[in-house]
Parts: structure tokens; C-alpha cells; sequence
């Protein structure tokens, strides 16, 4: 990265304490189905929220109140127990 930070800052802006950084997450990504299924298994397992999966997809985040809630499985807990919206 030092030859990165030469080339492409000046003197005062790497005094300034700014730096490069690569994000080759793209590059590591797997297949548009790939990711899918890893969100919807995460979802539904309530690992991440659907907000969550948005922003890892570079999408916007949703309105919706649910969508930052946690989605326990429905075969583990039941119907009953998924996320509500908060009462207004």
C-alpha cells in the first residue's frame, strides 16, 4: 500500500493521516444465486436482518419495521413467534 499512498496522496494528505485501502470483497463474491441463498439462510435462521442483507448486497434499506428485526426459524418457533411491527 506505501506505493499506493505515494502515488496517489500528497505530502499533506498523508500527514493528514488519510490512507489507501483495495476492497477486493467484490472480487471474492460468489454468483448472484450464491449470495441469494446465503441471505435467505441467514434470514431465516435469524443470523442477520432482511436491512442487513440489503446492505450487503449494496441495496437500499427497507421502510418496513420488520426488516430490522431478527426472523427466528419458523419450523423451530412457530408462526406465532415472528417479528411484529412496533404499535404505533
Amino acid at each position: 500500500m506505501q506505493s499506493a499512498e505515494k502515488a496517489l496522496l500528497t505530502d499533506a494528505e498523508r500527514a493528514a493521516g488519510l490512507r489507501v485501502t483495495i476492497d477486493n470483497r467484490d472480487f471474492l463474491r460468489g454468483t448472484a444465486k450464491e449470495r441469494m441463498e446465503y441471505y435467505k439462510n441467514g434470514i431465516a435462521s435469524g443470523i442477520f436482518t432482511r436491512n442487513e442483507a440489503h446492505e450487503m448486497e449494496g441495496f437500499d434499506r427497507s421502510d418496513d419495521p420488520t426488516a430490522d428485526l431478527l426472523t427466528p426459524a419458523v419450523n423451530l418457533f412457530g408462526p406465532d413467534k415472528q417479528p411484529q411491527a412496533p404499535a404505533e
